[in-house]
């Protein structure tokens, strides 16, 4: 590897290190070779994935060897897993692919819990679309699940007036349905 290839794996590196979404990296016995910092902080609660003995386990172990099969069966391409959450509150979504440029099999994976504490992060939808800041909210806490009698309570203003904000965004975003909506700004989803 040449000195600017170097510097180009560190640049890397150091930019997935701070990604928001928990990474890591294992060999094909489940041993830790890397955590970005989401990752490791994730490990460190021990909700779902945590580390024993350097290994990568699941903390319900009837999962354990269930985990591993599907790490070890990742190919190339990206493989979705789906295990429940220890305290029952959604899924914990893994996805693995092989990492064949090295002598020594190794997998990348990828973990996200859906649940009460899942936060969906969504791309510039005020930029994109032209949205006042009142109008973005409401519309990422409709991408939430709520709903216009719970908003307009929520921040102490008229059902009318929250409707008013839906009816922009509709005509912001282009579209004259919910349905439509939801899928328009999903697609920022990131």
């Amino acid at each position: 590897m040449t000195g600017v290839d170097q510097v180009h794996a560190i640049l890397a590196l150091t930019w997935l290190d701070h990604d928001l979404l928990p990474r890591c990296v294992v060999a094909d016995d489940m041993s830790l070779l890397w955590a970005n910092l989401a990752g490791r902080a994730a490990l460190a609660r021990r909700r779902d994935l945590e580390v024993r003995a350097e290994i990568v386990s699941a903390t319900n172990q009837a999962y354990q060897q269930a985990l591993h099969s599907f790490v070890l069966g990742s190919g190339a391409g990206v493989a979705t897993y789906c295990l429940p959450r220890v305290d029952g509150d959604g899924h914990l979504l893994i996805r693995a692919q092989r990492l064949d440029w090295t002598d020594t099999p190794a997998f990348g994976i990828l973990f996200s819990g859906t649940g009460s504490d899942h936060v969906q992060r969504y791309a510039n939808l005020d930029v994109a679309f032209g949205l006042t800041h009142a109008e973005h909210r409401v519309l990422l806490e409709l991408l939430d699940g709520q709903d216009v009698d719970r908003l307009a309570r929520k921040h102490q203003v008229s059902v009318e007036t929250t409707r008013s904000h839906i009816r922009k965004i509709y005509q912001k975003l282009g579209v004259n349905t919910r349905e439509a909506m939801f899928r328009k700004a999903r697609a920022f989803g990131i």
